[in-house]
Protein backbone atom coordinates (compact mmCIF):
# COMPACT_ATOMS: atom_id res chain seq x y z
CA UNK A 1 0.00 0.00 0.00
CA UNK A 2 1.36 3.17 -1.20
CA UNK A 3 -0.42 6.31 0.42
CA UNK A 4 0.00 9.84 2.18
CA UNK A 5 -2.80 10.85 4.26
CA UNK A 6 -1.30 14.65 5.47
CA UNK A 7 -4.15 16.17 7.47
CA UNK A 8 -6.41 13.53 6.05
CA UNK A 9 -6.56 15.60 2.90
CA UNK A 10 -5.04 13.98 -0.32
CA UNK A 11 -6.18 11.27 -1.71
CA UNK A 12 -4.97 7.78 -1.15
CA UNK A 13 -3.06 5.52 -3.47
CA UNK A 14 -2.47 1.55 -3.95
CA UNK A 15 -0.38 -0.33 -6.66
CA UNK A 16 -0.38 -3.77 -4.84
CA UNK A 17 -3.94 -4.68 -4.12
CA UNK A 18 -5.34 -5.01 -6.89
CA UNK A 19 -4.20 -6.84 -10.48
CA UNK A 20 -5.34 -5.01 -13.73
CA UNK A 21 -8.06 -7.36 -14.46
CA UNK A 22 -9.90 -6.11 -10.94
CA UNK A 23 -9.02 -2.69 -12.05
CA UNK A 24 -10.58 -2.84 -14.85
CA UNK A 25 -13.19 -5.41 -14.21
CA UNK A 26 -14.47 -4.35 -10.44
CA UNK A 27 -13.45 -0.84 -10.29
CA UNK A 28 -13.94 1.08 -13.30
CA UNK A 29 -16.86 -1.17 -14.58
CA UNK A 30 -18.61 -2.48 -11.89
CA UNK A 31 -21.82 -3.78 -13.78
CA UNK A 32 -23.31 -6.50 -15.15
CA UNK A 33 -24.44 -4.44 -17.68
CA UNK A 34 -20.92 -4.44 -19.56
CA UNK A 35 -19.70 -8.06 -20.09
CA UNK A 36 -16.86 -10.37 -21.36
CA UNK A 37 -14.43 -7.79 -19.60
CA UNK A 38 -11.08 -9.44 -20.45
CA UNK A 39 -7.43 -7.14 -19.70
CA UNK A 40 -5.31 -8.28 -21.89
CA UNK A 41 -2.08 -6.08 -21.48
CA UNK A 42 -0.59 -3.92 -18.82
CA UNK A 43 2.08 -1.75 -19.03
CA UNK A 44 3.87 0.57 -16.83
CA UNK A 45 7.32 2.02 -15.23
CA UNK A 46 9.27 -0.67 -13.94
CA UNK A 47 10.03 0.74 -10.21
CA UNK A 48 12.01 -2.25 -8.67
CA UNK A 49 8.30 -3.65 -7.71
CA UNK A 50 8.00 -1.81 -5.05
CA UNK A 51 5.63 0.80 -6.75
CA UNK A 52 3.45 1.10 -10.11
CA UNK A 53 2.38 3.86 -12.64
CA UNK A 54 -0.80 2.95 -12.06
CA UNK A 55 -3.11 1.55 -9.32
CA UNK A 56 -6.13 2.55 -7.39
CA UNK A 57 -7.29 5.85 -5.48
CA UNK A 58 -9.37 6.44 -2.40
CA UNK A 59 -10.20 10.69 -1.97
CA UNK A 60 -13.15 9.55 0.31
CA UNK A 61 -13.18 12.89 2.76
CA UNK A 62 -11.05 14.99 0.32
CA UNK A 63 -12.06 17.89 -2.16
CA UNK A 64 -11.47 15.42 -4.92
CA UNK A 65 -14.20 15.46 -7.44
CA UNK A 66 -13.82 11.52 -7.61
CA UNK A 67 -14.58 9.52 -4.61
CA UNK A 68 -12.69 6.73 -6.19
CA UNK A 69 -11.66 5.15 -9.00
CA UNK A 70 -8.07 3.77 -11.13
CA UNK A 71 -5.36 6.50 -12.09
CA UNK A 72 -2.55 5.54 -14.33
CA UNK A 73 0.50 7.97 -14.68
CA UNK A 74 3.73 8.80 -16.21
CA UNK A 75 5.77 8.65 -13.17
CA UNK A 76 5.26 7.05 -9.51
CA UNK A 77 1.85 6.02 -7.87
CA UNK A 78 3.67 6.98 -5.16
CA UNK A 79 3.91 10.86 -6.74
CA UNK A 80 0.13 11.15 -7.24
CA UNK A 81 -1.61 12.13 -3.94
CA UNK A 82 -0.89 15.63 -2.66
CA UNK A 83 -0.25 18.11 -1.24
CA UNK A 84 1.50 19.78 -4.41
CA UNK A 85 4.49 20.59 -2.83
CA UNK A 86 6.79 18.52 -5.13
CA UNK A 87 7.56 18.32 -8.64
CA UNK A 88 6.63 14.31 -10.24
CA UNK A 89 9.01 14.14 -12.47
CA UNK A 90 10.22 10.06 -12.85
CA UNK A 91 11.45 8.26 -15.15
CA UNK A 92 11.70 4.38 -15.05
CA UNK A 93 14.52 2.02 -17.12
CA UNK A 94 13.53 0.70 -20.30
CA UNK A 95 10.16 2.55 -20.56
CA UNK A 96 8.93 3.38 -23.62
CA UNK A 97 6.05 5.31 -25.76
CA UNK A 98 3.48 3.87 -27.40
CA UNK A 99 3.00 3.76 -31.30
CA UNK A 100 -0.70 3.93 -31.66
CA UNK A 101 -1.05 6.85 -29.47
CA UNK A 102 1.41 8.60 -31.50
CA UNK A 103 0.13 7.34 -34.61
CA UNK A 104 -3.85 8.39 -33.37
CA UNK A 105 -2.65 11.86 -32.35
CA UNK A 106 -0.16 12.17 -35.21
CA UNK A 107 2.63 12.69 -32.73
CA UNK A 108 6.06 11.46 -32.30
CA UNK A 109 8.65 10.51 -29.58
CA UNK A 110 6.64 9.32 -26.48
CA UNK A 111 8.19 7.95 -23.48
CA UNK A 112 7.07 6.42 -20.27
CA UNK A 113 3.87 4.83 -21.45
CA UNK A 114 1.21 2.97 -18.98
CA UNK A 115 -1.57 1.22 -20.89
CA UNK A 116 -4.36 -1.03 -19.70
CA UNK A 117 -5.75 -2.85 -22.79
CA UNK A 118 -9.17 -4.54 -21.86
CA UNK A 119 -11.96 -6.56 -24.41
CA UNK A 120 -15.94 -5.87 -23.55
CA UNK A 121 -18.92 -6.23 -25.03
CA UNK A 122 -22.31 -3.83 -24.20
CA UNK A 123 -26.06 -4.67 -24.61
CA UNK A 124 -26.67 -1.39 -26.27
CA UNK A 125 -25.71 1.01 -28.10
CA UNK A 126 -23.53 3.85 -26.34
CA UNK A 127 -20.75 3.50 -23.68
CA UNK A 128 -19.46 6.41 -21.14
CA UNK A 129 -16.97 6.75 -18.69
CA UNK A 130 -15.66 10.10 -16.56
CA UNK A 131 -12.36 11.09 -15.96
CA UNK A 132 -10.11 14.66 -15.67
CA UNK A 133 -6.51 14.83 -16.71
CA UNK A 134 -4.61 16.26 -14.21
CA UNK A 135 -0.59 17.47 -15.36
CA UNK A 136 2.66 19.08 -13.51
CA UNK A 137 2.88 20.91 -17.29
CA UNK A 138 0.21 23.17 -16.13
CA UNK A 139 1.83 26.04 -15.07
CA UNK A 140 0.45 29.08 -14.53
CA UNK A 141 1.83 32.24 -16.26
CA UNK A 142 4.31 30.20 -17.85
CA UNK A 143 4.50 30.17 -21.99
CA UNK A 144 5.16 26.46 -21.40
CA UNK A 145 2.01 25.88 -20.80
CA UNK A 146 0.76 26.93 -24.51
CA UNK A 147 3.47 24.82 -25.88
CA UNK A 148 4.23 21.22 -24.02
CA UNK A 149 1.64 18.69 -22.76
CA UNK A 150 1.56 15.20 -21.78
CA UNK A 151 -0.32 12.77 -24.42
CA UNK A 152 -2.82 10.57 -23.39
CA UNK A 153 -5.84 8.41 -25.39
CA UNK A 154 -8.57 6.41 -24.88
CA UNK A 155 -8.55 4.33 -27.85
CA UNK A 156 -11.22 1.71 -29.38
CA UNK A 157 -11.88 -0.80 -32.23
CA UNK A 158 -13.94 -3.29 -33.05
CA UNK A 159 -11.86 -6.10 -32.10
CA UNK A 160 -11.65 -7.73 -35.56
CA UNK A 161 -10.50 -4.50 -36.49
CA UNK A 162 -7.14 -2.39 -36.98
CA UNK A 163 -8.05 1.12 -36.75
CA UNK A 164 -8.90 2.92 -33.40
CA UNK A 165 -10.84 5.83 -32.78
CA UNK A 166 -9.88 8.11 -29.76
CA UNK A 167 -12.55 9.31 -27.61
CA UNK A 168 -10.29 11.58 -24.98
CA UNK A 169 -11.55 14.04 -26.92
CA UNK A 170 -12.93 18.10 -25.84
CA UNK A 171 -16.41 17.40 -25.32
CA UNK A 172 -18.05 18.42 -29.28
CA UNK A 173 -15.17 18.35 -30.66
CA UNK A 174 -12.17 16.20 -32.54
CA UNK A 175 -9.58 17.96 -30.31
CA UNK A 176 -7.66 15.27 -28.06
CA UNK A 177 -7.59 16.52 -24.22
CA UNK A 178 -4.10 17.96 -23.69
CA UNK A 179 -2.56 20.58 -21.25
CA UNK A 180 -2.16 23.03 -24.58
CA UNK A 181 -5.58 22.00 -25.81
CA UNK A 182 -7.52 23.03 -22.55
CA UNK A 183 -6.17 25.93 -20.16
CA UNK A 184 -7.04 29.56 -19.32
CA UNK A 185 -5.24 32.25 -21.10
CA UNK A 186 -1.24 32.39 -20.14
CA UNK A 187 -0.03 36.00 -20.69
CA UNK A 188 2.23 36.85 -22.69
CA UNK A 189 1.72 33.00 -23.65
CA UNK A 190 -1.62 32.23 -25.47
CA UNK A 191 -5.27 33.08 -25.67
CA UNK A 192 -7.49 30.20 -23.63
CA UNK A 193 -8.33 27.18 -25.41
CA UNK A 194 -11.60 25.38 -24.33
CA UNK A 195 -11.07 27.40 -21.14
CA UNK A 196 -14.62 25.83 -20.15
CA UNK A 197 -13.12 22.54 -19.50
CA UNK A 198 -10.06 23.44 -17.62
CA UNK A 199 -10.80 23.17 -13.29
CA UNK A 200 -8.04 25.05 -11.95
CA UNK A 201 -4.23 25.86 -11.20
CA UNK A 202 -3.65 23.76 -7.85
CA UNK A 203 -1.56 25.71 -4.91
CA UNK A 204 -0.03 23.40 -2.52
CA UNK A 205 -3.56 22.53 -0.37
CA UNK A 206 -4.74 20.44 -3.05
CA UNK A 207 -5.66 16.29 -2.98
CA UNK A 208 -3.05 15.79 -5.69
CA UNK A 209 0.38 16.73 -6.45
CA UNK A 210 -0.11 17.78 -10.09
CA UNK A 211 0.03 21.93 -10.98
CA UNK A 212 -3.31 21.74 -12.69
CA UNK A 213 -6.44 19.79 -13.77
CA UNK A 214 -9.56 19.73 -16.32
CA UNK A 215 -13.08 19.16 -15.17
CA UNK A 216 -14.79 16.21 -14.77
CA UNK A 217 -15.19 15.21 -18.47
CA UNK A 218 -17.05 12.08 -20.27
CA UNK A 219 -15.56 9.71 -23.15
CA UNK A 220 -18.32 8.65 -25.03
CA UNK A 221 -18.11 5.65 -27.51
CA UNK A 222 -21.11 4.18 -30.18
CA UNK A 223 -21.03 0.60 -30.48
CA UNK A 224 -22.71 -2.52 -32.06
CA UNK A 225 -24.48 -4.04 -29.11
CA UNK A 226 -23.06 -7.60 -28.56
CA UNK A 227 -20.42 -6.98 -30.45
CA UNK A 228 -17.05 -7.45 -28.91
CA UNK A 229 -14.46 -4.02 -28.67
CA UNK A 230 -10.91 -3.52 -27.78
CA UNK A 231 -9.78 -0.52 -25.41
CA UNK A 232 -6.53 0.98 -24.87
CA UNK A 233 -6.36 3.29 -22.09
CA UNK A 234 -3.07 5.05 -22.41
CA UNK A 235 -0.63 8.15 -21.15
CA UNK A 236 2.61 8.91 -21.77
CA UNK A 237 5.18 11.42 -21.89
CA UNK A 238 5.99 13.65 -24.78
CA UNK A 239 9.93 14.46 -26.05
CA UNK A 240 11.24 13.67 -22.50
CA UNK A 241 10.62 12.14 -19.04
CA UNK A 242 10.17 16.03 -16.98
CA UNK A 243 6.35 16.80 -15.62
CA UNK A 244 5.06 13.96 -14.84
CA UNK A 245 0.59 13.63 -15.83
CA UNK A 246 -2.03 11.38 -14.62
CA UNK A 247 -5.23 10.75 -15.73
CA UNK A 248 -8.11 9.70 -13.31
CA UNK A 249 -10.84 7.51 -14.23
CA UNK A 250 -14.52 7.89 -11.57
CA UNK A 251 -14.95 4.11 -10.20
CA UNK A 252 -18.57 2.47 -11.42
CA UNK A 253 -17.93 4.91 -14.28
CA UNK A 254 -17.90 2.75 -17.49
CA UNK A 255 -21.54 2.27 -18.07
CA UNK A 256 -24.07 2.19 -21.04
CA UNK A 257 -24.89 5.83 -22.39
CA UNK A 258 -27.88 7.86 -23.81
CA UNK A 259 -26.69 10.57 -26.28
CA UNK A 260 -28.99 13.92 -25.04
CA UNK A 261 -26.72 16.14 -28.06
CA UNK A 262 -23.74 18.41 -27.42
CA UNK A 263 -23.53 20.43 -24.32
CA UNK A 264 -24.75 24.15 -25.02
CA UNK A 265 -22.46 26.51 -24.39
CA UNK A 266 -21.90 30.01 -24.29
CA UNK A 267 -18.01 29.35 -24.18
CA UNK A 268 -18.50 27.44 -27.83
CA UNK A 269 -21.29 30.02 -28.93
CA UNK A 270 -24.12 27.48 -29.13
CA UNK A 271 -25.69 27.95 -25.69
CA UNK A 272 -29.85 29.01 -25.39
CA UNK A 273 -31.18 32.51 -25.96
CA UNK A 274 -33.72 33.87 -23.60
CA UNK A 275 -37.01 32.01 -23.73
CA UNK A 276 -35.40 29.53 -25.89
CA UNK A 277 -36.31 26.06 -25.40
CA UNK A 278 -34.93 22.47 -25.71
CA UNK A 279 -36.24 19.18 -26.41
CA UNK A 280 -34.01 16.47 -24.31
CA UNK A 281 -34.73 12.94 -26.71
CA UNK A 282 -33.80 9.90 -24.58
CA UNK A 283 -36.04 7.62 -27.65
CA UNK A 284 -33.36 6.36 -29.35
CA UNK A 285 -32.79 3.64 -26.03
CA UNK A 286 -35.68 1.42 -26.24
CA UNK A 287 -37.89 1.90 -23.16
CA UNK A 288 -40.81 2.17 -20.70
CA UNK A 289 -38.52 4.02 -17.83
CA UNK A 290 -37.18 7.17 -17.73
CA UNK A 291 -35.91 9.41 -15.06
CA UNK A 292 -34.71 12.82 -15.23
CA UNK A 293 -32.71 14.91 -13.46
CA UNK A 294 -31.81 19.35 -13.28
CA UNK A 295 -28.46 19.92 -11.18
CA UNK A 296 -28.82 15.92 -9.46
CA UNK A 297 -32.21 16.89 -8.52
CA UNK A 298 -34.95 14.13 -9.75
CA UNK A 299 -37.72 15.72 -11.94
CA UNK A 300 -40.10 13.07 -10.04
CA UNK A 301 -43.36 13.99 -12.46
CA UNK A 302 -41.09 13.86 -15.52
CA UNK A 303 -41.34 10.22 -16.82
CA UNK A 304 -41.56 10.64 -20.82
CA UNK A 305 -38.74 9.76 -22.82
CA UNK A 306 -38.54 13.86 -24.00
CA UNK A 307 -37.94 16.79 -21.35
CA UNK A 308 -37.99 20.19 -22.31
CA UNK A 309 -35.48 22.51 -20.90
CA UNK A 310 -36.55 25.95 -20.41
CA UNK A 311 -34.02 27.08 -18.20
CA UNK A 312 -30.16 26.76 -17.52
CA UNK A 313 -28.88 23.64 -15.56
CA UNK A 314 -27.06 20.55 -15.97
CA UNK A 315 -29.43 17.91 -16.81
CA UNK A 316 -29.32 13.63 -16.74
CA UNK A 317 -31.56 11.32 -17.99
CA UNK A 318 -31.67 7.56 -16.36
CA UNK A 319 -33.06 4.75 -18.70
CA UNK A 320 -34.00 1.62 -17.55
CA UNK A 321 -33.64 -1.41 -20.14
CA UNK A 322 -35.86 -4.97 -20.33
CA UNK A 323 -32.79 -6.10 -18.17
CA UNK A 324 -32.81 -3.82 -15.48
CA UNK A 325 -29.58 -2.29 -16.62
CA UNK A 326 -29.27 1.04 -16.55
CA UNK A 327 -28.43 3.65 -19.66
CA UNK A 328 -27.18 7.13 -18.62
CA UNK A 329 -26.95 10.15 -20.52
CA UNK A 330 -25.86 13.97 -19.24
CA UNK A 331 -25.88 17.68 -21.00
CA UNK A 332 -24.69 20.89 -19.86
CA UNK A 333 -27.16 23.67 -20.28
CA UNK A 334 -26.44 27.43 -20.24
CA UNK A 335 -28.78 30.82 -21.21
CA UNK A 336 -27.84 34.15 -22.72
CA UNK A 337 -29.81 37.07 -22.22
CA UNK A 338 -31.19 39.04 -25.10
CA UNK A 339 -29.32 42.34 -26.49
CA UNK A 340 -31.71 45.38 -26.18
CA UNK A 341 -32.18 47.17 -29.53
CA UNK A 342 -33.51 50.91 -29.22
CA UNK A 343 -35.89 52.20 -32.08
CA UNK A 344 -34.04 55.15 -34.04
CA UNK A 345 -33.88 57.34 -36.34
CA UNK A 346 -31.09 58.07 -39.22
CA UNK A 347 -31.04 61.07 -40.73
CA UNK A 348 -29.30 62.31 -44.24
CA UNK A 349 -29.37 64.84 -46.55
CA UNK A 350 -31.67 65.11 -49.27
CA UNK A 351 -30.15 67.46 -51.85
CA UNK A 352 -33.21 67.50 -54.29
CA UNK A 353 -35.56 67.16 -51.65
CA UNK A 354 -37.54 63.96 -53.35
CA UNK A 355 -37.88 61.82 -49.90
CA UNK A 356 -34.56 59.72 -51.51
CA UNK A 357 -30.71 59.69 -50.68
CA UNK A 358 -28.27 57.58 -49.84
CA UNK A 359 -27.83 55.81 -46.02
CA UNK A 360 -24.75 54.33 -44.92
CA UNK A 361 -27.17 52.36 -42.25
CA UNK A 362 -24.21 51.33 -39.89
CA UNK A 363 -24.02 54.96 -38.68
CA UNK A 364 -26.63 54.55 -36.43
CA UNK A 365 -25.58 51.68 -34.54
CA UNK A 366 -23.56 52.94 -31.06
CA UNK A 367 -27.77 54.52 -31.30
CA UNK A 368 -29.09 51.32 -31.57
CA UNK A 369 -27.37 49.35 -29.27
CA UNK A 370 -27.36 52.19 -26.75
CA UNK A 371 -23.33 51.83 -26.85
CA UNK A 372 -23.32 48.85 -25.36
CA UNK A 373 -19.77 47.12 -26.79
CA UNK A 374 -21.29 43.22 -26.38
CA UNK A 375 -23.61 43.63 -28.67
CA UNK A 376 -23.38 44.75 -32.22
CA UNK A 377 -25.79 45.18 -35.71
CA UNK A 378 -25.76 41.65 -37.49
CA UNK A 379 -27.61 43.08 -40.70
CA UNK A 380 -30.68 45.30 -41.32
CA UNK A 381 -33.66 43.94 -43.55
CA UNK A 382 -36.48 45.33 -45.38
CA UNK A 383 -39.34 43.54 -42.95
CA UNK A 384 -39.93 42.54 -39.57
CA UNK A 385 -40.27 39.25 -40.48
CA UNK A 386 -37.48 38.66 -42.40
CA UNK A 387 -34.98 39.96 -39.64
CA UNK A 388 -36.46 37.71 -36.95
CA UNK A 389 -35.70 34.57 -39.69
CA UNK A 390 -32.23 36.04 -40.49
CA UNK A 391 -33.19 36.04 -44.38
CA UNK A 392 -33.03 38.27 -47.27
CA UNK A 393 -30.29 40.89 -45.37
CA UNK A 394 -30.17 44.20 -47.07
CA UNK A 395 -27.39 44.48 -49.33
CA UNK A 396 -24.81 47.42 -49.08
CA UNK A 397 -26.03 48.30 -46.12
CA UNK A 398 -23.61 51.16 -45.63
CA UNK A 399 -24.85 52.76 -49.06
CA UNK A 400 -28.13 52.13 -48.89
CA UNK A 401 -30.62 54.17 -50.77
CA UNK A 402 -34.49 54.13 -49.81
CA UNK A 403 -36.70 53.91 -51.90
CA UNK A 404 -40.10 55.82 -50.52
CA UNK A 405 -39.54 59.10 -48.11
CA UNK A 406 -39.27 58.06 -44.31
CA UNK A 407 -38.85 54.37 -45.11
CA UNK A 408 -38.39 51.94 -42.17
CA UNK A 409 -35.84 49.29 -41.98
CA UNK A 410 -34.93 47.06 -39.69
CA UNK A 411 -31.82 46.28 -37.42
CA UNK A 412 -30.76 42.69 -36.11
CA UNK A 413 -29.14 43.60 -33.18
CA UNK A 414 -26.92 40.31 -31.96
CA UNK A 415 -24.98 39.65 -28.99
CA UNK A 416 -21.90 36.97 -29.07
CA UNK A 417 -24.04 34.32 -27.95
CA UNK A 418 -25.79 35.21 -31.30
CA UNK A 419 -28.95 36.45 -29.39
CA UNK A 420 -31.23 38.53 -30.64
CA UNK A 421 -33.37 41.76 -30.87
CA UNK A 422 -34.82 43.82 -33.59
CA UNK A 423 -35.16 47.84 -34.18
CA UNK A 424 -36.63 50.10 -35.85
CA UNK A 425 -34.57 52.39 -38.19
Amino acid sequence: MVSLTAFGQNIQVDSQSFTPQQLIEDILIDSDCIENVSVTNVVGGNFGNTDQSYGFFDATGTTFPFQSGVVLSTGRLSNVPGPNTTLSDDNAPGWNGDADLEFILNETNTINATILEFDFTSIASQVSFRYLFASEEYQEGNPNTCQFSDLFGFLIRPINEQQYTNIALVPNTQTPVKVTTVHPEIPNGCEAENEFYFESWNGSNVPINFNGQTKVLTATADVIPNQTYHVKLVIADEQNFRFDSAVFFEAGSFQLSTDLGPNRLLSTLNGLCENETLVLDASQINSDSFKWFKDDIELITETNATYTVTDAGTYKVEVTLDNNCISYGEIIIEYSENPTAIDSVLVECDENQDGLTLYNLFEIESTVTNNDSSTYIANFFLTENDALLNTNPIIGGTNFENTIPFQTVFARVENQARCFDIAEV
